[in-house]
């Protein structure tokens, strides 16, 4: 009897963890302090049912916007990998995959304390925190007051004077297909554009080659760009 009534204690005890997920699409969800955040494709974020105690901890894999409700009080802090981004109450992208060479903070509003074992940084608007996994350090830049980094939030993707090798590093997210590129010379290629969510993976690379002058195929689940042979 008692091992019957433990099973069903044990059953109907809510869990003390929500993971959420998004995958092929944007996902906003609402966390219990009313927290709003937006996920990216293939990001993942894990936060206690209630937040209890004197810190709102969260931990993120993936990459995410997240508006803060403030609370002096009670310092939200989110957990990338070695990275810990802690604010009172903002607006501010994390970018934090598990398999890039770099941890990103970008703030928008307000202020943050990135802390990383290449030290601490504390954020102010249009400045973003890099931390390099390779190095472990951590370095700051300003970024735009428009920041092409958050039009993900609707779905694009906007890609301002960027290397060819950081745009298919987020198509990589972005459709969860590994692109890898052959040619140093073509993965330092810098391009301007701007793609609508409605557009695959196969229609942007066509348009992207139309700038760059490349060819791609597919091996598995891989797409490989190489340069054109004249």
């Amino acid at each position: 009897m008692c091992l019957a009534g433990w099973g069903i204690y044990e059953y109907v005890i809510p869990p003390r963890e929500q993971t959420y997920a998004a995958y092929a699409e944007v996902r906003t969800i609402l966390l219990p302090d009313s927290t709003e955040v937006t996920l990216n494709r293939y990001s993942t974020l894990t936060c206690p049912v209630r937040f209890k105690g004197k810190n709102r901890n969260v931990s993120l894999s993936g990459e995410a916007y997240f508006e803060v409700r403030k609370d002096v009080r009670h310092p939200f802090i989110v957990q990338a990998d070695e990275v810990e981004v802690k604010v009172l109450g903002t607006h501010f992208n994390l970018e934090a995959y598990p398999d890039d060479p770099e941890i990103k903070t970008t703030l928008l509003e307000g202020a943050v304390a990135v802390t990383s074992p290449g030290g601490v940084v504390r954020l102010s608007p249009n400045e973003a925190a890099v931390y390099s996994r390779s190095v472990r350090r951590l370095s700051t830049i300003r970024t735009q007051k428009t920041n092409p980094e958050i039009a993900w939030r609707q779905g694009d993707f906007v890609f301002d004077n960027e290397p060819l090798r950081e745009i298919a590093r987020k198509l990589s997210h972005a459709f969860d297909t590994p692109i890898i590129i052959q040619d140093d010379s073509l993965a330092d290629y810098r391009i301007r554009a701007r793609f609508s969510s409605h557009e695959t993976l196969d229609e942007i690379l066509s348009l992207l080659k139309e700038t760059v002058s490349f060819s791609y195929g597919r091996t598995g689940n891989q797409i490989i760009i190489q340069a054109k042979q004249e």
